[in-house]
């Protein structure tokens, strides 16, 4: 049993076209409605055609890029177990062609899993504070100045639209 959907936006005063010119007369209100009909279970087949759409979009970009014809069917992912990337904790890697290159290297202490950089904090702490206070400061006098420079922008939009507003009339 399907029912019905309906989605109403409207669009945001900000980004809406003025409608007080003439050039824009002709355009409809700022919404927009779309309708449907939804039954149960068409899920997940639209998720499996949506699926199976793309794969074969991907596998026809894939023949092109290799010069092949697109309807060629692509071959199946063979899974190589190697080479393999093997880590160690003083940031030693080594790549294994083999299961016995890679016991000998598992047994001198690496691993299969990659290591995570430590953070390493250099300073002292108050010397970290004041860098903080210091940075927080100077991003306070960015947002004034940033502040001081919309103010001035503002102003000038004012005085072109006043300008303009004149020169209409």
């Amino acid at each position: 049993m399907g029912s019905p959907v309906v989605l109403v936006s409207k669009v945001p005063d900000a980004f809406s076209r003025p409608q007080d010119e003439e050039t824009y007369d002709f355009m409809s209100p700022s919404v927009m409605v779309t309708g449907g009909q939804v039954k149960v279970g068409e899920l997940k087949q639209s998720q499996a055609e949506f699926r199976k759409h793309h794969k074969e979009v991907g596998d026809a970009l894939l023949n092109l890029s290799e010069g092949k014809d697109t309807e060629d069917p692509r071959p199946d992912y063979n899974f190589q177990q190697y080479p393999q990337m093997i880590y160690h904790a003083d940031g030693d890697e080594k790549i294994v062609h083999s299961d016995s290159e890679k016991k000998e290297y598992l047994n001198k202490g690496f691993r299969v899993q990659p290591y995570m950089k430590p953070q390493v904090a250099v300073l002292d702490p108050a010397t970290e504070k004041k860098a903080l206070m210091d940075q927080n400061r100077q991003l306070r006098q960015d947002l004034t100045v940033q502040g001081e420079m919309m103010a001035k922008m503002l102003e000038r939009m004012e005085a072109m639209e006043e300008h303009r507003n004149a020169f209409k009339k």
